[in-house]
């Protein structure tokens, strides 16, 4: 019995060893051949950087596709590295390696991602020819559908805006925040094609543009962030102070900002961001200060949070409201100003 037992144990003990040689052996090739991958790309980098500014002689062409992975990988860089003054001889380096043949190509590929990393791909490159090819796709799948309309836009431009809009359903959250996102990388100015969103009647188109200009700093769009602050439709108003925080500045000293308004809305989400703008204000004046104390007893945890950051970085005068609120008759307001009181303590060692 006790032989059966040692020879389990050697047995159990040599496939250990095995599994581990071939782990081993496996990581070592792996690693000769990403060292490989990066060589070859490092040259193909140095090749192209030639060939763009009329030097060296061109591009050798991928004999493998780990060649031709490594060139596309290092074009791809390229894009981003060198910007729009040179995609058209980048974009000709790509034509003329099969890589743009090769990227519609794999757009029809039955497996999702592939897809999704072929438009990728193919929107970095600018490729007008796949533009017909991608328009067709339909996907329910959000990363390849994002992708998709990401290249599109990139390929096409602002022109292809309502083509997105027309495909997503920006009621829903997450498929707003992937407009959004999409809309503010546009190159070129999109104000005009905002317009029409913004003096249109479709709620969330408008809600959509307030946002995407704000984030892409358009002062042409403060005055309808003023407008839609009195705006009697909730996501407006949201969407308005998003927009005025994205430009981090606050013009509540301003007749026609609705500071007062803003304070008591019955929206906590209204509270919260416009708790958070104030924060911005240059001067730290009285009627900022006002409006922050009441928010800083608000019933909301989130609206109470933005109000007393907003006051710890207003500075001396926000820092005063704050020590004073400790002695407030509001439990919110002094468990809230000592919280941020005590953190800087803390952090500055200063209650010792």
């Amino acid at each position: 019995m006790s032989k059966l037992v040692f020879y389990g144990v050697v047995i159990l003990i040599i496939l250990n060893l095995s599994m581990f040689f071939i782990i081993l052996v496996n990581k070592v090739k792996n690693n000769r051949k990403i060292d490989i991958f990066n060589k070859k790309k490092a040259s193909y980098l140095n090749m192209i950087d030639q060939t763009i500014k009329g030097e060296g002689d061109g591009i050798t062409r991928p004999v493998n596709s780990t060649e031709l992975e490594a060139l596309k990988e290092a074009l791809l860089y390229s894009f981003d590295y060198y910007g729009q003054t040179y995609y058209d001889a980048l974009k000709t380096i790509c034509r003329e390696a099969g890589i743009v043949k090769e990227e519609i190509k794999g757009l029809s590929n039955p497996q999702v991602l592939r897809r999704a990393t072929a438009a990728y791909s193919l929107g970095v490159m600018r490729a007008e020819e796949s533009l017909q090819f991608l328009l067709k796709i339909k996907s329910q799948d959000p990363v390849l559908l994002q992708t998709v309309h990401r290249a599109v836009l990139q390929i096409g431009g602002k022109k292809y805006i309502d083509f997105v809009l027309s495909s997503t359903d920006i009621s829903e959250t997450q498929q707003k925040i992937r407009v959004m996102e999409l809309f503010t990388e546009v190159e070129g100015d999109i104000f005009e094609e905002m317009l029409l969103y913004l003096e249109g009647d479709d709620l969330f188109k408008k809600a959509l543009a307030l946002e995407v200009l704000g984030r892409r700093k358009e002062s042409r769009v403060k005055p309808y962030i003023i407008s839609n602050l009195s705006s009697i439709h909730k996501e407006l108003r949201i969407s308005a102070l998003k927009a005025a925080n994205s430009f981090r500045c606050c013009e509540c000293d301003d007749s026609q900002f609705p500071l007062e308004q803003l304070t008591v809305d019955e929206s906590w989400e209204v509270r919260s961001f416009c708790a958070k703008l104030l924060s911005y204000s240059e001067n730290a004046s009285d009627k900022v200060l006002k409006a922050l104390t009441i928010l800083l007893k608000d019933p909301n945890w989130n609206v109470r949070f933005n109000a007393s950051e907003s006051l710890f970085l207003l500075g001396e005068r926000g820092i005063e409201v704050l020590a004073e609120s400790l002695n407030s008759e509001d439990r919110f307001a002094r468990e809230k100003a000592y919280d941020v009181l005590h953190r800087e303590w803390t952090l500055f060692d200063l209650e010792k």
